[in-house]
């Protein structure tokens, strides 16, 4: 492709919104390569426009370039990454990383509210924006999140919204307790409390179970391991042996005990699985 069709932050935004995920599925590998791809594109140019070929005649004479060793977002980034480009997340959602914990938590999708009237409900999502209002009593919000079923809006009012508002940025994943009412045929809902959903979800997981192939790249794994010592929860490894069965690891020490973790093992080549304890 002509160099001029295309600047740096728009490859960005492909790269980000999975657009070369056929090429190369580390989106992270093709961010840091943009400089050194756009360079080589602009040699190809140069190179054709003055009709160069290589010293056998066939092919050109600017060979491709290696790419930079990068390893991959984590899941959140990649995903968080791919709503910059895009506005919305389109291969997953990054509550997708909770799934074991949401109905622990007693959590209710904003779809499954349609119906309601009235009432006390908890839901969660990440935090897409929100617009801040001065009131007498204060400063308080209206904030835009997202879960699996949609968009809403809650509203957080001045006392609530002094203890949490450090917590309410873009990205950022909440559990919010809700008063709910239905109004004008919309459901409008208004924070009673809020807390970072990690922390809430780490009290409700006791560990992680990782079911493990006979083939899992057993330096990778250990790797993120060790990354992960010094949390709250267990670790169990299963592992298959000849017969079909598997036997069952639990690793000294406590470990870290979040979706970033979950997603961490979840990601190393021969790991089949991660349930929650």
């Amino acid at each position: 492709i002509d160099p001029r069709s295309l600047n740096k932050r728009q490859l960005e935004n492909l790269a980000k919104a999975g657009a070369f995920d056929g090429l190369d599925p580390n989106r992270a590998q093709v961010v840091a390569a943009v400089d050194l791809l756009l360079r080589y594109s602009n040699l190809m140019r140069e190179e054709q426009a003055s009709n160069q070929e290589s010293l056998f005649g066939d092919g050109p004479a600017v060979s491709n370039p290696p790419l930079p060793v990068v390893a991959e977002w984590p899941m959140v980034e990649r995903l968080q990454n791919e709503f910059e480009a895009l506005g919305f997340y389109l291969s997953a959602h990054p509550l997708d990383a909770y799934a074991g914990n949401l109905e622990r938590l007693g959590i209710s999708s904003f779809a499954s509210l349609a119906d309601a009237t009235s009432g006390n409900v908890a839901v969660a999502g990440v935090v897409l924006g929100k617009q801040e209002r001065n009131s007498r009593r204060g400063r308080f919000a209206f904030v835009q999140m997202s879960d699996q079923s949609g968009l809403f809006e809650v509203a957080i009012f001045s006392d609530r919204y002094a203890e949490a508002r450090e917590l309410i940025e873009p990205g950022q994943m909440l559990r919010i307790e809700v008063g709910l009412r239905r109004e004008d045929e919309q459901t409008r809902l208004t924070a009673r409390k809020v807390e970072a959903l990690d922390d809430r979800a780490a009290l409700a997981c006791a560990g992680y179970k990782v079911f493990l192939a006979s083939d899992v790249t057993l330096p990778a794994l250990k790797g993120v391991v060790e990354r992960e010592r010094d949390g709250t929860g267990k670790l169990s490894l299963m592992v298959p042996v000849d017969d079909g069965d598997e036997i069952k690891i639990d690793l000294e020490g406590r470990y870290a005990v979040s979706p970033a973790a979950r997603a961490a093992l979840k990601a190393v080549p021969g790991v089949v699985d991660v349930h929650d304890l």
